[in-house]
């Protein structure tokens, strides 16, 4: 079972609601090709949850025989129609006025194959995971390829009902036997208010909510706090990122970015919950060891430390580890390794010669990026 909303995971080309908006929430059960003169041969019994799909060929610019069958359809209680605009750049107006008083939502798109459409739908309909489908768009915001018209669309795709305000959460699992999809598909179906509320979307092994704001909600937690109780019985299995507020929504990829990097901070420390404004340094690292020549250097430099500790039998990459996770404190770094703090910081200083950076001012940055990068990859 899918919803009419969840067509927008496809991303057909163009795809656009121009009718209906009210039962974006109705049901599909099944896609159902349409696609002959129904002034020629008796209108086929159509139920609830079907989805009509057409490119009205036949019809062929007679406006009234377009009217005609989908007022019939419409009164047939169909749950939608998906629209080719091969034929028909707009629809009847009172095809779109029926259509807006019995909140059946009406979709057109372009340039995709109909057999496609159908097989997509169905598909869709019959996969399991209803999270699917907008990894490439989250993707894009992320990387911020995206120009305003574009976020503009896609956020009309994954919110057609629309929304002054976002808040964004990013939701991982801390272990490896928790079903993250089902639990949340679970979640969502027991708590009505919550599936209103949260768009839910599936990206990388996480999931990424796009909560709907409401006015006076101004804090990340305050927004949160519906969805953190919820998880909270059971935080050991989760943990969670959440951003600011964003009341523009052409800025929701800087929001999502906050979302995301909190969340991974949130599985490095670890935590269950981190919001943007506790990222500290890690705003400045996260989206630094996103990029690919970043990610190369460190991964170069890693090694070198890695084989000198092996054929020295050293422990420079121990001691490293022990001085950033424990915030440069040199006295906490040599108990915990159990050295003296002088021993600390000559390897400190060794390590220094090793990489040819003596008395660089950002030689603990360097570190805090090295250290994050070797936790990310274990992660």
């Amino acid at each position: 079972m899918i919803y009419l909303k969840d067509l927008f995971r496809l991303q057909f080309h163009n795809l656009h609601l121009v009718a209906g908006a009210k039962g974006i929430d109705r049901t599909v059960t099944a896609a159902v090709l349409f696609e002959y003169d129904p002034s020629r041969m008796k209108l086929p019994d159509f139920y609830r949850g079907d989805l009509v799909v057409t490119t009205l060929a036949y019809a062929r610019e007679d406006i009234t025989l377009v009217s005609q069958s989908m007022l019939a359809l419409l009164d047939q209680g169909v749950a939608g129609f998906l629209v080719k605009t091969a034929y028909f750049q707009e629809l009847p107006q009172e095809v779109l006025e029926r259509a807006n008083q019995l909140h059946t939502p009406i979709f057109q798109f372009d340039n995709t194959y109909i057999e496609d459409v159908i097989l997509r739908v169905t598909d869709l309909i019959r996969n399991k995971n209803p999270f699917i489908g907008y990894e490439d768009t989250l993707d894009s915001m992320i990387r911020g390829t995206f120009s305003p018209a574009q976020i503009r669309e896609r956020m009309r795709q994954i919110n057609p009902e629309s929304s002054f305000a976002y808040g964004v959460l990013t939701i991982g699992k801390r272990k490896a036997h928790v079903s993250l999809e089902e639990r949340f598909e679970h979640l969502l179906n027991e708590n009505p208010n919550l599936k209103k509320r949260y768009i839910v979307m599936g990206w990388h092994g996480k999931l990424v909510a796009f909560c709907r704001l409401q006015e006076g909600e101004i804090s990340s937690t305050e927004y949160a706090e519906d969805l953190l109780r919820c998880l909270r019985s059971q935080e050991g299995d989760y943990y969670v990122g959440i951003s600011n507020p964003c009341l523009d929504p052409q800025k929701i990829g800087i929001f999502l970015c906050e979302s995301v990097y909190a969340a991974q901070k949130a599985e490095l420390e670890p935590q269950f919950c981190c919001t943007a404004d506790g990222l500290g340094l890690y705003a400045f690292i996260m989206p630094l060891l996103q990029d690919d020549f970043a990610q190369q250097q460190a991964k170069k430099a890693l090694s070198r430390l890695r084989n000198f500790d092996r054929m020295n039998k050293n422990v420079l990459m121990d001691t490293v580890e022990a001085y950033v996770l424990y915030h440069l404190d040199i006295t906490k770094t040599a108990r915990v390794i159990g050295q003296h703090p002088n021993t600390v910081r000559y390897r400190l200083a060794k390590v220094q010669d090793f990489f040819g950076i003596s008395d660089d001012r950002a030689f603990e940055m360097y570190l805090a990026i090295l250290v994050l990068f070797s936790q990310m990859e274990k992660g």
